[in-house]
């Protein structure tokens, strides 16, 4: 377990005596219905449901082990749990069947009160709950290892087989529950070691991907952009939390520094704040060859954009996420309160993280930082280093000094 964060792996003490208090609750009904073996016959699984409710980034790694378990489970069909922020991500999924929604108030990022969340969390998780019942589930994996935890709901929907972390709360539902050690390992290894507790070999996880479906070819929608593959750069300036975001005029600086060389600049980026960032910066760059694509492009083909990028700088966000599992180049510019093994893109041996050296490092707790977030304070030079140690070729780092 943490030694920061204790065997429910929360920064926050009521969370941690809430998940404690539910597992003293749970102990007694978990000891009557009789627990199953962790040795699954394969033959036997007809359907699974996997679950994990936090956003767009940790479902992208779940959505990387889904031919994992449908190698070992050919002739099962595989549901997802998520929340209504991530489902249009899964349904792109090829090998996902059903796409079912629970909007837990703690994940609801929205802008609406607390009231509302829980009000839609109450009315999602009934609708939930009453698909889950009637699926006759055979399996159910919930990859999310904080709380929330799914095994609860799994539980009273009847499903026998239950894999999860412990750390969420609601361990003693589980018929197979692994504690949570923090180490300095990616969150996908994690995730990989339910299925690993299972039986099932998950080798070569660094060159795994999602096997999207993608309503236009990659030669068609660059043609549409006017933009060709390997020839452009992706700028990705925002990230889930706005505290883990570059200084706009470093952005400025760095976009600049690039122009000299002739490059083509992408800016990414989704909904109206990071439209107006984006705008902002770009009204003072004042170039042809700097395009964004803010708030223009659908999911699928924020995929291939990025896959077809020359370069990829951005901070932490699900964007880089997805620069690493196509082995694109990219700079990641990580905040200084995460643990950088378990966060940083994974599987991309062209991928450095850029981060400030500073004494509260990795404390795991942005939302509390005393400091205002002085661990973003990277400068451009810092960024442009990495750029000459990631590119071979001299178009990107030429003139940038």
């Amino acid at each position: 377990m943490s030694k920061k964060l204790g065997p429910y792996h929360s920064s926050y003490k009521v969370v941690r005596l809430y998940c404690m208090v539910k597992d003293i609750l749970f102990y007694l009904p978990a000891s009557i219905r009789k627990k199953v073996s962790n040795q699954i016959d394969a033959k036997n699984i007809k359907k699974i449901v996997v679950s994990n409710d936090a956003h767009l980034g940790d479902v992208l790694l779940t959505l990387r082990l889904i031919s994992y378990l449908k190698q070992a489970y050919p002739n099962a069909k595989v549901d997802f749990v998520c929340g209504d922020w991530t489902a249009p991500l899964v349904n792109l999924c090829k090998d996902i069947d059903n796409v079912i929604v629970i909007d837990h108030w703690k994940l609801n990022r929205s802008r609406i009160s607390l009231r509302l969340k829980m009000e839609k969390y109450i009315t999602t998780w009934r609708n939930a709950l009453q698909k889950l019942r009637t699926g006759n589930y055979d399996l159910a994996i919930d990859f999310y290892n904080r709380y929330p935890s799914m095994s609860y709901t799994f539980w009273l929907a009847g499903i026998r087989n239950i894999v999860g972390y412990t750390s969420g709360g609601g361990g003693p539902l589980l018929s197979n529950g692994l504690a949570f050690v923090s180490k300095r390992r990616h969150i996908i290894e994690y995730q990989a070691d339910l299925l690993r507790s299972l039986g099932i070999n998950v080798s070569n996880l660094q060159n795994s991907a999602a096997n999207f479906r993608f309503k236009t070819t990659e030669e068609t929608l660059l043609s549409i952009n006017k933009l060709t593959a390997h020839e452009y750069i992706v700028f990705h300036i925002g990230s889930g939390e706005p505290k883990r975001e570059w200084q706009e005029d470093k952005w400025i600086e760095l976009a600049r520094k690039c122009l000299k060389s002739g490059n083509k600049i992408i800016f990414t980026g989704a909904g109206k704040r990071e439209e107006q960032i984006i705008h902002r910066i770009t009204e003072k760059i004042s170039s042809l060859n700097v395009v964004s694509l803010c708030n223009k492009l659908t999911l699928d083909e924020l995929f291939q954009i990025i896959k077809n990028a020359r370069f990829f700088v951005g901070c932490e966000s699900f964007a880089g996420h997805i620069a690493a599992m196509y082995h694109v180049p990219q700079v990641s510019i990580m905040h200084g309160a995460t643990i950088k093994e378990q966060w940083q893109p994974y599987g991309n041996n062209k991928c450095i993280v850029v981060r400030a050296n500073i004494a509260c490092l990795e404390c795991e707790s942005p939302g509390k930082c005393k400091y205002n977030h002085r661990c973003m304070d990277i400068s451009v030079m810092d960024v442009i280093d990495v750029i000459f140690k990631i590119d071979k070729r001299n178009s990107i780092h030429n003139n940038l000094e």
